[in-house]
């Protein structure tokens, strides 16, 4: 597997939320799990800052969103190093 397609796991994770997930690709040829995170995070903030700019409390739901996201992709992160 070339490309690890974020939009399956966040739209899960913002299954319950009323936005739509935002599409994010991440190459993971020949990366170690560290860079794999370090992209991941980035893109999460990318799309968890798109997707609470019309919330109230934008803090705490780009918080949430933050930890809802990062904590989805932690076993499909594992799954691909063991690859």
């Amino acid at each position: 597997m070339n490309k690890l397609v974020a939009a399956a796991v966040l739209a899960a994770t913002f299954a319950a939320a009323p936005a739509m997930a935002q599409e994010v690709r991440i190459s993971v040829a020949g990366k170690t799990q560290a860079q794999l995170q370090a992209e991941v995070a980035y893109a999460a903030r990318v799309v968890c800052v798109k997707e609470v700019q019309d919330e109230s409390f934008r803090l705490y739901a780009f918080s949430r969103c933050m930890k809802d996201t990062l904590e989805g992709m932690e076993p499909q992160l594992a799954r691909l190093v063991q690859r």
